[in-house]
C-alpha cells in the first residue's frame, strides 16, 4: 500500500507540476497565449494534473515502462469506460432519483416534526413558563410588574 501511495502521489505531483508548467509557458508565447487562455482556463490545473499524472503512472506501470505500450493499456481502460458508459450512466440517474426521493421523504417528515412541535410543545411551554413565573413571583424572586420607563 505505501509503494501505491508513494508512486502514484509522485506521479501526481509530477502530473501537476507539468501542468502547471506547460500552461505557464503556452501562455508566454505573445500571440499563442492570448489566443489559448480561454481553453487553458476551462482545464484547472489542480484537476487536470494530478489525474494525468495518476493515468501516467498507471500505464507506465502496467506497460513496464515502455511508452508505447503503456499508451496502448490507457487507450484500452478509456474504451472500456465509453462501453460501460451507458450502463453507468443509468446506474448514477437511478441513484440521483433515489436520493432525491429519500431527500423529499426527509424534508417531509422534519416538517410534519416541527409542525407537531408547534401544535403540542409550543403551548406546554408556555403554560409551564406561566407557571414558574407565577412560582417566582410567590416565592419574592422576581419583582412585581414594572411600568416600562418612559423617556
Amino acid at each position: 500500500m505505501k509503494r501505491f501511495v508513494n508512486t502514484y502521489g509522485m506521479g501526481m505531483a509530477l502530473g501537476y507540476i507539468g501542468v502547471a508548467v506547460a500552461k505557464s509557458l503556452i501562455r508566454r508565447i505573445p500571440f499563442l497565449g492570448r489566443a489559448t487562455r480561454p481553453v487553458l482556463d476551462l482545464f484547472p490545473t489542480y484537476l487536470i494534473g494530478p489525474a494525468l499524472g495518476a493515468v501516467l503512472t498507471y500505464g507506465l506501470e502496467e506497460g513496464d515502462g515502455d511508452l508505447l505500450a503503456a499508451r496502448h493499456k490507457i487507450r484500452e481502460g478509456v474504451e472500456s469506460f465509453n462501453r460501460r458508459r451507458p450502463e453507468l450512466e443509468s446506474r448514477a440517474q437511478e441513484s440521483a432519483r433515489a436520493v432525491a426521493d429519500i431527500m423529499s421523504e426527509s424534508v417531509g417528515g422534519v416538517k410534519k416534526s416541527v409542525d407537531a412541535m408547534g401544535r403540542e410543545v409550543t403551548p406546554v411551554l408556555d403554560k409551564a413558563s406561566r407557571r414558574l413565573e407565577g412560582l417566582a413571583r410567590e416565592a419574592g424572586l422576581v419583582p412585581q410588574q414594572q411600568r416600562p420607563r418612559q423617556w
